[in-house]
């Protein structure tokens, strides 16, 4: 387990340049992104662990700081919680949708990914805030959709697209309690937005791993994949 007192400076960028609250010094590198929280902790001096994300406040620091801690053990969890009723849903052929907004839309592209290579099964990742503008018109009766909501300002937004679309006929699973219309996932919640998707993604393994063995495909030798990468 990581110790607190191993936490260096914690520095952001802010108007594109870099600055630091600990100490008093001149902006010194450029970035694209407005701002960026950069927050190294150290497992050891070989292994730096680096957390991206907006600058928080004090509080925020330490509840960061604990569900980083605390992420070994709820890994243990999240690793049981492997969906078989989202499952069930998407183990014959066809398309369906993965949907994330914030921290949850990078996982939801790796889900889609995901359920390509291991499940040869056509899935779009989109933001919530962008799939009720054209895609939505791929939905029917049954047509699958998992949306992973992290306990943010954008969990609401994201229920309130996943309970639209469970409305309009398709079979909506969500991981958030919130949903009312859509199916609820089980999830592990960490305490903290910026980690919550880490027990998510692995949550998603588990049931991908599941789902492509039980349609007969080995999700360890994807169809024409190799692990070996030419560059001519």
């Amino acid at each position: 387990p990581m110790e607190a007192m191993c936490i260096e400076p914690i520095h952001w960028a802010y108007n594109d340049y870099i600055y630091s609250r600990s100490i008093d010094i001149k902006p010194s590198v450029r970035i694209p992104h407005p701002w960026l929280l950069l927050e190294k902790i150290k497992r050891s001096d070989e292994f730096p662990l680096l957390i991206i994300g907006p600058p928080p406040s004090k509080k925020n620091d330490q509840s960061l700081l604990k569900a980083i801690h605390d992420l070994p053990d709820l890994l243990e969890h999240s690793v049981q919680e492997f969906w078989p009723a989202l499952s069930n849903a998407v183990n014959t052929p066809g398309s369906l949708f993965c949907l994330g907004r914030g921290p949850t839309l990078a996982i939801s592209n790796e889900a889609a990914l995901k359920f390509k290579e291991t499940c040869q099964l056509h899935a779009e990742s989109y933001s919530s805030a962008e799939v009720l503008h054209g895609p939505v018109s791929l939905v029917g009766q049954g047509f699958p959709v998992r949306a992973l909501t992290a306990q943010d300002h954008a969990e609401d937004s994201l229920v309130q697209v996943a309970d639209t679309l469970a409305q309009k006929g398709a079979s909506v699973f969500v991981t958030s309690p919130q949903a009312k219309h859509a199916h609820i996932l089980p999830s592990v919640r960490t305490g903290h937005p910026l980690t919550d998707p880490i027990p998510l993604i692995a949550s998603f393994y588990a049931m991908v791993e599941a789902t492509a063995r039980s349609m007969k495909i080995d999700p360890d030798a994807p169809r024409h994949l190799t692990k070996i990468t030419e560059t001519v």
